[in-house]
């Protein structure tokens, strides 16, 4: 898929269908098309010109495309590649004052430091962000910016402030008649309740969000909501329901080629298989999950998926092995308070401690894949 304006290098009217063109790539779920799309439009545009040779129009043009091709990247999972492009976007944006794509910027910026870990980061960014979204009077992208306040402050264990962010986005978002924000806006709700064990509310709050996915024909958004009602059905014991809710959610992310959202599924399916004693399933999934997620440098699913290892472990006759892993989450620095519960009770539960292993994140996962959990 290419456009006129990118083949002949036409800014004015690129600039004109990006903000569009972004946003139908989003509803449709097609975000590796998207990807493609800004690759090919920054390869006609020429994006290797020097910014100091652009006009500021033709700066902002090639800034964006950068900034919409990381957005695409963020969706399914790919932070590395998303870093990338929000520093060739910096570039373009040095010499352009417009505090409103710089917002934009600083948001993305907050998704990829959200994800690997680094929450302080991602709320100075996110709060910096926020006062040049209200300085342009940028509703969306203070909807946006409050959103995301509410998943980094959860994060933290700061359910009270979290819950701030996520209504004061949830209303923003209504004003503006933005049914698919709302529906994000909603499911961060229902995700909060859930860490809160409030389950009722949690699943009040997915239904309503599942619903305006499925009246936007929300692909992305359907997938999500299928897969965190899958783990609070986990959680209120109902397997069966979990794992028919986590198998739709995988289905719809392999649909999309989310491969983030498709380790997110199957960590949730290898915690239904542990839980129920169906090790080999468990085995499978987990190995399957903890490679995407690896894949994708999601740590704070990384951690989780280290949790329900940990259960494998243990269903296996391996507690001190289980010991190990919970110890190892308990010390890391960007578990997040949901998971550092249950790896808390799963402690508590093995009744033994132990010191963790000497790894680095990543090779602890390399060195499970190759052992623990891999194939006969």
């Amino acid at each position: 898929m290419s456009h006129p304006a990118a083949r002949h290098q036409d800014y004015a009217a690129l600039d004109r269908v990006i903000a569009t063109l972004h946003n139908f790539f989003n509803v449709q779920s097609w975000f590796h098309e998207g990807i493609d799309f800004f690759q090919f439009a920054l390869a006609q545009m020429g994006q290797t010109t020097e910014p100091a040779a652009l006009t500021s129009a033709q700066a902002q043009t090639l800034c964006d495309l950068w900034a919409h091709k990381a957005r695409m990247h963020i969706h399914i999972g790919q932070f590395q590649a998303a870093e990338t492009a929000l520093a060739q976007a910096n570039v373009y944006l040095s010499n352009v004052d417009d505090p409103g794509r710089r917002s934009t910027i600083l948001n993305y910026l907050s998704m990829t430091n959200f994800y690997a870990g680094r929450y302080e980061q991602a709320i100075a960014l996110l709060k910096e962000a926020l006062q040049l979204a209200l300085q342009t009077d940028d509703m969306d992208g203070v909807a946006f910016t409050y959103n995301f306040l509410g998943s980094s402050t959860k994060a933290q264990g700061k359910y009270t402030q979290a819950g701030d962010y996520f209504t004061q986005a949830l209303d923003t978002y209504r004003q503006l008649g933005d049914e698919i924000g709302a529906g994000i806006a909603l499911h961060n709700l229902g995700n909060l309740a859930q860490a809160t064990g409030d389950y009722e509310t949690s699943q009040n709050y997915y239904q309503q969000s599942a619903a305006l996915f499925q009246a936007n024909d929300y692909t992305q958004g359907a997938a999500t909501a299928s897969s965190n009602a899958g783990r609070l059905a986990l959680q209120t014991g109902d397997f069966a329901e979990a794992e028919r809710l986590l198998a739709e959610a995988l289905r719809l992310k392999e649909q999309i080629n989310d491969k983030r959202g498709m380790a997110v599924a199957l960590v949730g399916l290898g915690a239904v298989a542990a839980e129920t004693a169906e090790l080999l399933q468990a085995r499978a999934y987990l190995a399957r999950g903890l490679a995407l997620a690896q894949e994708s440098g999601d740590v704070k699913l990384l951690l989780e998926g280290i949790v329900v290892t940990a259960v494998y472990a243990h269903r296996l006759g391996q507690p001190e092995t289980a010991a190990e892993l919970i110890a190892f989450v308990l010390n890391h620095p960007a578990t997040v308070q949901e998971v550092r519960q249950q790896a808390e009770k799963l402690a508590a539960d093995l009744g033994q401690t132990a010191a963790p292993p000497s790894q680095e994140l990543d090779d602890l996962v390399t060195t499970l894949l190759d052992g623990l959990l891999a194939s006969d």
